[in-house]
């Protein structure tokens, strides 16, 4: 578990399988910004739909 700045996570792009957010993104001060640190840490997904 981290609890930190949402706008400026600590860790390298490409880190994480997953992201979670307890409480919702309601909680951020800025929505976009914390997003893209959400997507900036999260490693790339490849998704097959047969």
């Amino acid at each position: 578990m981290f609890k930190g700045d949402s706008e400026n996570l600590p860790f390298k792009d490409n880190f994480f399988d997953s992201v979670m957010v307890s409480f919702g993104v309601r909680n951020f001060e800025n929505l976009n910004m914390g997003l893209k640190e959400i997507f900036r840490v999260l490693k790339p997904v490849e998704v097959s739909i047969y």
